[in-house]
């Protein structure tokens, strides 16, 4: 939704310009030099700075929910491993937008946080029960205090990340994938009061 309101300001941006001729003395056209065209953003750019407020927060969290449950729905219909990697990962990158916002509220979880972020780059060697030792029962990570509003967050990140790892083991950890991913959808309600 950010990325076509970004397109549809952009092309009424564009639509908005005047040609750039212009006239000589003696009435002719005068070359104009091609409009300054504004190099494209990147993705990133594209959404709203970290600052933002609540309404986009909650925002986030619906978008989490819908892929969440969308990741349900491929695990029941038996999609691929490698069509479900790819949502499975974009909820890691709602993540990276909630957590900035959240950490702000709870500064003590900054770096629990950064902690489990380790886990997108060493999950493929990693067993579920690897994951599960590691990052749900924190052994791979700094102890915090207050660490029930800090796992809440966590898990946002660690539950999609370990069906990532249970889809990739095969079919019989499917089921234990789509728990994962209802665990972390069913806390949700509480995610949405968390940065207050």
């Amino acid at each position: 939704m950010r990325h076509t309101t970004y397109l549809i300001a952009l092309a009424l941006a564009l639509a908005g310009c005047k040609d750039n001729a212009s006239t000589t003395a003696d009435g002719s056209a005068a070359a104009s030099a091609p409009p300054a065209v504004a190099p494209a953003a990147p993705a990133a750019a594209a959404r709203p700075s970290i600052m933002f407020d609540g309404e986009d927060y909650q925002g986030e969290i619906t978008r989490y929910e819908i892929v969440g449950n969308q990741v349900i729905e491929a695990i029941d219909r038996g999609a691929t491993a490698e069509e479900i990697e790819y949502p499975l990962t974009e909820l890691t990158g709602i993540f990276d937008v909630l957590v900035p916002r959240f950490v702000e509220v709870h500064p003590h979880c900054a770096d629990y946080l950064k902690a489990a972020t380790e886990l997108r780059f060493t999950w493929r060697e990693m067993t579920p029960a690897d994951v599960e030792a590691g990052y749900h029962n924190d052994k791979l990570l700094p102890p915090t205090e207050n660490a029930q509003a800090c796992t809440i967050i966590k898990n946002l990140l660690v539950r999609p990340m370990t069906a990532l790892v249970m889809v990739n083991t095969g079919a019989s950890e499917r089921e234990n994938a789509k728990r994962e991913l209802t665990d972390v959808l069913s806390q949700i309600p509480t995610v949405r009061q968390l940065p207050r």
